[in-house]
């Protein structure tokens, strides 16, 4: 790899207790199910062979719990960087979608880049910050594999930016968060880079 670009590789944190009761945890946090703990130990497993050069993870438990498993082994330096959280869904948090479909039309209107939780942050906002992070690193740490420990809205804004897509929704599921994906910074800007890279199973 040329040392003008670094490799980061995106993995969502195991899943939570708040994840199998379908709610919203955006800014708010829930401690990983035994299930997201197992499911993390075979991403570990996966990534055994050929361990990253550094983890970076967001501040939140559930990601920080998840990069802290997946590093037990490895000892890579590990940093904490907050812009790497999720969306903050403002008042929704906390709240199973059932219950935000009842209360508030404008679930109904999840749609596009601009698009923001009732006291939340858009999408452009999560990119914006998610980014940067990224960019950052890469200029700290050039041509380090970076491992990333962070949260489905922001992987799913990185991919969406770099993929083009409009963020609308009723469209074909691009990417499986059970997998981890692949993205770089070249000559300091975020690009695309290899295939999305399988754990486990496709549900």
């Amino acid at each position: 790899m040329s040392t003008s670009e670094t490799s980061f590789l995106l993995v969502r944190h195991g899943r939570t207790l708040w994840n199998l009761e379908k709610r919203i945890q955006g800014r708010l946090d829930s401690p990983l199910a035994p299930e997201g703990e197992r499911r993390v130990r075979i991403v570990r497993a996966a990534l055994d062979a050929s361990p990253p050069d550094r983890v970076l993870t967001s501040d939140l438990g559930r990601a920080l719990a998840t990069a802290e498993i997946l590093n037990r082994r490895w000892g890579a330096p590990l940093t904490v960087d907050r812009r790497l959280r999720e969306q903050d869904f403002g008042r929704w948090g906390g709240l199973r979608f059932a219950e935000i479909r009842k209360r508030d039309m404008d679930y109904e209107v999840a749609k596009g880049w601009e698009f923001r939780p009732p006291g939340g942050e858009s999408r452009l906002e999560v990119l914006d910050r998610a980014s940067k992070a990224l960019l950052d690193a890469a200029a700290t740490w050039p041509g380090d594999d970076i491992l990333v420990t962070t949260h489905h809205g922001v992987i799913k804004s990185l991919l969406y930016f770099l993929w083009r897509d409009d963020y609308m929704p009723g469209k074909k599921k691009k990417f499986n968060p059970d997998k981890g994906q692949r993205v770089a910074v070249r000559d300091g800007r975020l690009v695309p880079a290899e295939t999305d890279i399988a754990f486990l199973p496709d549900r």
